[in-house]
């Protein structure tokens, strides 16, 4: 009685474990394609055509703080593009945490980015997105590039 506890027990550690890992898994997936679906595009048609992508797996809260079909989305960041194609390198990346830059020829490359989330039901439901600033002054202070 007491090996087959033991078994049972050990067995089901073993399926949480693998469904936490694949948990964790999908979360970095699905963070990982929403920037992609955001800021990897050769022609503006490729990245209206990627918003629907985007809605499917977003909540559509989330969805409409990210759609570039509102002007205070479309305004201030996509046209820094200047309609030309860009690319996203993942820097590095982890369930509910992308760092990312943006190649374009408009925007430097050493200017880097973070893409933070939340993941329930399947379906990003919280965003945030800051550019990091990196270099320290002798005084403490941020130098800002």
């Amino acid at each position: 009685m007491l090996v087959l506890t033991i078994a049972t027990y050990s067995i089901m550690t073993l399926l949480n474990t693998y469904s936490a890992i694949k948990k964790a898994q999908y979360e970095e997936y699905i963070g990982i394609r929403a920037v992609n679906l955001m800021y990897d595009f050769d022609s503006i048609f490729d990245l209206t055509s990627q918003m629907s992508e985007l809605q499917e797996i977003t909540t559509p809260e989330v969805y409409k703080s990210l759609d570039i079909n509102y002007d205070s989305r479309i305004i201030p960041i996509y046209f820094k593009f200047k309609a030309e194609p860009t690319k996203v390198e993942i820097i590095s990346s982890f369930p509910g945490s992308i760092h990312y830059r943006l190649l374009n020829n408009n925007v430097s490359s050493e200017r880097s980015f973070l893409f933070r989330y939340t993941v329930s039901e399947g379906v990003i439901n919280f965003v945030e997105e800051v550019e990091l600033v990196t270099g320290i002054d002798n005084t403490g202070g941020v130098i800002y590039k």
